[in-house]
């Protein structure tokens, strides 16, 4: 929370092999409570996942499946993102921050509880204690990868035979460069020697009539 304007801060952190995304702010509006803070900036995030999904999806098809996973450690937030049956004490909410709802009705998003001693965002809302401090912020930066031991296989396979097909097309168009090369320099070295035979013959020609005449 932050003090002087009561206003609460959200954050979400996005893992792959460490953090490849996150955010800490202060959100625009003062929450009623705990939940409702919990529930927007659940939404933040909920917004960061879509797009995270379709740009690893253009890079990496078929490697990240719906639905996408994103862990929240305030069950009632957890509640509202599933069902509005706390309508009386949520109509308050604008409506734009029912947007998660919608992604998990239609098996876009799967809100999921963690603990809150696991809950890697909290080393960026709040001081924490030295020991938990550097608990969150290790695992945030260490190596894990949602990607099978198979799928890592073939993706080192592909980029193998991709190395392989490039290497060879580069060699196979040093090796035509060449052969054009030597093509040329033969072609050069004829058309020189046939160019020197012509002028030799046409001076021996003059000679021969200088002499004809010269003998008539």
């Amino acid at each position: 929370m932050s003090r002087p304007d009561r206003h609460p801060i959200a954050a979400y952190v996005f893992t792959i092999g460490g953090a490849i995304s996150w955010s800490s702010k202060c959100q625009d509006i003062v929450c009623l409570s705990t939940t409702e803070a919990e529930y927007i900036a659940l939404t933040h995030a909920a917004k960061e996942a879509i797009w995270l999904y379709h740009l690893l999806d253009e890079v990496f098809p078929e490697w990240f499946k719906l639905p996408i996973t994103v862990y929240s450690d305030n069950q009632g937030a957890i509640a509202l993102s599933k069902d509005d049956r706390f309508h009386t004490r949520t109509k308050h909410i604008d409506i734009c921050f029912h947007f998660v709802r919608q992604y998990v009705e239609d098996g876009t998003l799967n809100i999921t509880y963690l603990p809150t001693d696991r809950m890697l965002a909290d080393a960026l809302t709040k001081a924490l204690p030295g020991p938990q401090l550097t608990k969150l912020t290790s695992a945030i930066a260490s190596p894990h990868l949602p990607i099978s031991p198979a799928k890592t296989m073939s993706t080192i396979a592909f980029i193998g035979l991709a190395v392989l097909t490039i290497t060879a097309i580069i060699c196979l168009h040093a090796y035509v460069l060449t052969k054009f090369m030597l093509l040329m320099s033969q072609i050069v070295k004829e058309s020189q020697t046939s160019t020197s035979n012509n002028g030799w013959g046409s001076y021996n020609n003059n000679n021969n009539g200088g002499w004809g005449t010269a003998g008539n």
